[in-house]
């Protein structure tokens, strides 16, 4: 299974790749499929480099760089490149999903040890607690397709980071979120991009709505979670849970984003794994045809 999945990477890999001969010893497509190689395993980069580590098949005639070859390429601006373009063909959105009129929003907490010398890392509100490490934040489309995600430390708020996602892909139509994510500036956010309503559950539901003034869009929230008299707003807040199900689906298999290992620290291992994660979680979903799809 993870051959499977690694050589269904590495199809995508090298249709983005570049052809054109360079000085280095070793293609850009060579070093992001070894690393692949490792992510795929839930092993450390050099564990890749190895060739005893690749079966028989897939290291015939192949040349292999060394550990400190491939830290070097992966942090050059064309390997980083080519790594976006891999993440773009199978996360971002395709003709289906530019048509969504529903999204949701939410968070994923990343921990590491509190004994951690990671300073990238902070420390903020995990599952269950506070915890110290990393949060992807991630913007689902009702098809299921991520629309975009980004990676903070631990301690940046997730209203700030629902903000800047709903900027950089400019929705129209409905994004739900929890109740944590029932904040005035998003409410104001929406309404001024048009053709956008945020619908987030208050902390107290039927509570007064007080004497300060309230934005249009946080009243249309309020309005469509708690005076609904055709059900359509407690509709969409129940199908909010497909975000939480694209969690699981990502962490519940082997070699699935479960934990930060203790070789990836900093922000940019960090966000190179977390990437190829995402990627892989995307083809499974894909090859095994149980995305989410509302109708």
């Amino acid at each position: 299974m993870k051959e499977r999945a690694w050589k269904a990477v590495r199809e995508i890999i090298r249709r983005h790749a570049c052809r054109k001969s360079t000085r280095e010893d070793f293609a850009d497509a060579n070093i992001v499929e070894v690393f692949y190689w490792a992510v795929v395993h839930d092993r450390p980069q050099g564990w890749a480099t190895a060739r005893e580590n690749w079966p028989i098949h897939l290291r015939r005639a192949r040349r292999f760089p060394s550990q400190g070859t491939l830290s070097r390429r992966l942090r050059s601006p064309r390997v980083r490149a080519l790594l976006q373009q891999v993440e773009e063909e199978v996360l971002r959105w395709n003709a289906a999903s530019s048509t969504a009129l529903v999204h949701y929003v939410d968070g994923k907490p990343l921990t590491v040890s509190r004994c951690s010398q990671d300073r990238q890392s902070g420390y903020g509100w995990g599952a269950g607690g506070k915890a110290k490490g990393y949060k992807i934040h991630v913007l689902l489309g009702e098809n299921g397709a991520i629309s975009a995600w980004r990676l903070t430390p631990m301690s940046t708020s997730e209203k700030v980071m629902a903000r800047r996602l709903i900027r950089a892909v400019k929705p129209q139509g409905y994004v739900i979120g929890d109740g944590n994510y029932d904040d005035r500036h998003l409410h104001e956010q929406c309404a001024a991009q048009g053709e956008l309503q945020w619908v987030a559950p208050r902390s107290k539901p039927g509570a007064g709505l007080g004497h300060r003034p309230k934005s249009p869009g946080r009243l249309r929230s309020i309005e469509l979670l708690e005076n609904s008299r055709t059900g359509f707003g407690p509709d969409l807040l129940r199908k909010r849970t497909a975000i939480e199900r694209r969690f699981g689906w990502t962490v519940s298999y082997g070699g699935g984003l479960t934990c930060l290992p203790a070789w990836v620290r900093s922000y940019l291992r960090v966000h190179r794994w977390v990437s190829a994660k995402l990627v892989l979680s995307s083809l499974r979903i894909r090859d095994r045809k149980t995305l989410y799809v509302t109708t």
